[in-house]
């Protein structure tokens, strides 16, 4: 894995952190802040160039821990952004039933963990699958963590918004969510390989829910920037986009100002969530 941000808290610093880790096939994410009122202090993202088997990511995480010197924290969460899950309303949820679910979606695989959890302010669950390694790693060496997948934290804050159109850019793929009237249509991970392609899966996203894309707002975060071809690609279909930028009361320290805040926006949004 490469490092795409390093800028971690100040040594000086004599406050307690929490720390976000965010997993996935894409990389590995980590978050240092401050509660009450949220001060983000750090942050370290680490990108994969390719799709890594499960043990293969197992290996490169326990080498970031063992030999990236993370500075201390006090509590933490982790969240799995694996594309393998699926949502299922309550009416029809069977703890039995999870793995079949999900490999009758994505297919059989093996050296796997499944679960499932409640989604807040939502009559469903959430039930996803991870690297049976990876899972194993994380919960040695972080055995106080708080685990969730990154949608069950998501999903109720976004909710907030009546109509959005969401999209995570990441390395090699978005995470798209729909909402209309308040209500979920859509949350999904598509690859990518150039901006039309990333144009596709928005469109046919609208189409399939029938809402216009002049019309409704197009929220991004992620690796994307305004002067991009990417951004201009999606320029010419949706008239309406705005950048994830944190809330006016969540504070950055002074170098991480310096960024463009929508790249790890999601993350905040997440930090929001679990403090």
């Amino acid at each position: 894995m490469k490092t795409a941000f390093k800028i971690l808290p100040s040594q000086k610093n004599e406050v307690a952190l929490h720390l976000l880790m965010e997993v996935g096939w894409e990389g590995v994410s980590l978050l240092w802040y401050q509660s009450a009122p949220l001060i983000i202090e750090g942050l370290h993202i680490f990108k994969n160039d390719k799709l890594l088997p499960g043990t293969e990511l197992a290996y490169q995480l326990k080498e970031i821990i063992q030999t990236q010197n993370l500075p201390s924290f006090t509590q933490c969460h982790i969240l799995y952004n694996f594309k393998e899950s699926m949502l299922v309303p309550d009416a029809f949820f069977m703890e039995k039933n999870i793995s079949s679910m999900l490999d009758t979606l994505y297919g059989s695989q093996p050296g796997i963990t499944v679960y499932s959890e409640a989604i807040k302010a939502m009559d469903a669950k959430n039930i996803y699958r991870v690297p049976a390694a990876v899972d194993m790693v994380l919960r040695t060496d972080f055995p106080a963590a708080v685990f969730q997948h990154s949608n069950t934290v998501l999903l109720p804050f976004l909710q907030q918004n009546q109509q959005q159109l969401f999209c995570i850019v990441y390395h090699n793929s978005i995470k798209v969510f729909l909402f209309v009237d308040y209500i979920l249509q859509h949350v999904q991970f598509y690859p990518y390989n150039t901006p039309s392609d990333v144009a596709y899966h928005l469109l046919n996203t609208c189409q399939l829910h029938q809402v216009l894309p002049a019309e409704i707002t197009l929220t991004l975060a992620g690796f994307i920037d305004q002067d991009s071809n990417l951004y201009q690609e999606l320029y010419r279909y949706f008239l309406h986009i705005r950048f994830n930028d944190p809330a006016a009361d969540v504070q950055l320290n002074e170098e991480i100002s310096q960024l463009p805040v929508h790249f790890f926006g999601h993350l905040i949004n997440a930090a929001q969530c679990v403090l």
